[in-house]
């Protein structure tokens, strides 16, 4: 038979390990239920905003859409139809006046 003494040393070695394992244990699976709660937010997130695509997606499949699109993006148009374009003058740039050596240096020792 262990004596009372031993007993208690072994105990009092062994204790500190299983309270350790068991705290580390039970922070591990908190973190994993958070994680998994996080987890679970974001596919709620992810299917609607996968409902909102398919909606989107069915709203562009239609036949008017489709015409609107290649009519506005590649100027297509219907047999009998003129096609008007309007084009924006291009802006005329204004010439920049380059400074003389001598404001160069000026500007260089100018303390501000």
């Amino acid at each position: 038979m262990i004596p009372k003494k031993l007993a208690g040393w072994i105990l009092v070695i062994i204790i500190p390990f299983l309270v350790v394992g068991l705290i580390t244990s039970w922070s591990r699976h908190n973190d994993l239920v958070r994680r998994f709660r996080d987890l679970e937010q974001e596919i709620k997130g992810l299917a609607k905003d996968n409902q909102t695509l398919e909606e989107m997606l069915s709203f562009v499949s239609l036949d008017a859409v489709k015409e609107f699109e290649v009519r506005k993006k590649l100027n297509f148009v219907k047999p009998g139809e003129k096609l008007v374009v309007f084009i924006s003058p291009s802006p005329v740039p204004s010439p920049t006046v380059e400074p003389s050596w001598l404001d160069k240096v000026k500007s260089f020792f100018r303390r501000d």
